[in-house]
């Protein structure tokens, strides 16, 4: 938006199969843009750190010389497992959660005997 210009709060009203909604144009126009690049020196500047692009690698998104990987994983959503290897924080907690390892040993267990 430019500078000096006001915006009034319009909200469009959404029906779906649950009902209607209120919602307010601002903010979907708003969550709706993409991070756009400097074109003088060719950096990506989101918040208050500079990009050298705006997708990468997981690797380069650790390093942080890319602001997010192709499927939208930023750097505080990766973590190094015991490997050394980067994945997802979501999917390491969730497998710690299954104990899936434990139950093929125990039915392994079970065969044997």
């Amino acid at each position: 938006m430019r500078k000096g210009v006001k915006t009034s709060k319009t909200t469009i009203s959404v029906t779906s199969s649950t009902g209607s909604q209120d919602v307010d144009y601002n903010d979907v126009t708003s969550s709706l843009k993409r991070i756009s690049k400097n074109y003088s020196d060719g950096l990506y500047y989101i918040g208050n750190k500079v990009y050298n692009s705006c997708f990468g690698t997981r690797e380069e998104v650790w390093k942080q010389e890319a602001y997010k990987t192709s499927g939208g994983l930023l750097k505080e959503d990766l973590i190094m497992n015991k490997h050394q290897k980067l994945i997802s924080k979501r999917k390491f907690i969730t497998e710690k959660k299954s104990n899936r390892l434990e139950e093929v040993n125990a039915a392994k267990k079970r065969e044997e005997t």
